[in-house]
């Protein structure tokens, strides 16, 4: 059984995702919520924006986050920054 070790943390589960070091392009596109604001977790490391060309690991969510707000103008969920 997964369990969350704090709120900022993925589960277990999501472990061999994490170590993963390219981006699998067949993972879902973001689903976005009644604002229409994207919904990021704050574990995610790769983005999903469909179509885009990168395939690298972001080491920090707030460079992941940045990414998405510049390079394909999202409004995302949440804040930058979790505590």
């Amino acid at each position: 059984m997964s369990r969350f070790f704090d709120s900022n943390k993925a589960p277990e589960a999501l472990y061999p995702y994490l170590k993963k070091r390219k981006r699998d392009f067949s993972w879902p596109h973001y689903d976005f919520n009644k604002r229409g604001e994207a919904q990021v977790m704050p574990w995610e490391k790769f983005c999903r924006f469909k179509g885009c060309p990168c395939d690298g690991r972001y080491h920090k969510y707030s460079q992941l986050w940045t990414h998405l707000k510049k390079d394909h103008g999202l409004e995302i969920s949440g804040s930058v920054v979790f505590r």
